[in-house]
């Protein structure tokens, strides 16, 4: 069962822009969890902290940026795999699954970045 532990433009599409970003992770049962996540890059890696108000800090694993392809696991409960696309605008939206059950996890650069979006759902 899928539980969060208690739930570009061509110019950016090979590249993650660092910082602060925000989301949403919509759990199976439909309810969205807003989310942030620290994303650091360096010349060889990536790395991102998805961060959840009540629930803490989940750190991605075997993180891969295949073009504007995201693809990540991480480990809210059990293992989740999830599978992004980076639309035109710039944001990631795909979903996750542990194999039973899937949700959707959706990232937006941090504001100002180069072909950036702003969440108006919160």
């Amino acid at each position: 069962m899928l539980a969060f532990a208690a739930g570009a433009p061509a110019a950016h599409a090979q590249t993650l822009e660092p910082g602060a970003w925000s989301g949403v992770f919509t759990l199976p049962s439909g309810e969205n969890v807003p989310v942030t996540f620290d994303v650091a890059v360096t010349a060889d890696s990536i790395s991102i902290t998805l961060h959840e108000t009540q629930m803490g800090a989940y750190p991605f694993r075997d993180i891969r940026l295949d073009g504007d392809r995201l693809r990540f696991r991480w480990t809210p409960g059990s293992e989740v795999a999830c599978d992004l696309t980076r639309a035109a605008d710039g944001h990631f939206e795909g979903p996750c699954t542990d194999g039973e059950e899937t949700g959707k996890m959706t990232m937006l650069p941090p504001e100002g970045a180069g072909g950036s979006v702003h969440d108006t759902r919160h």
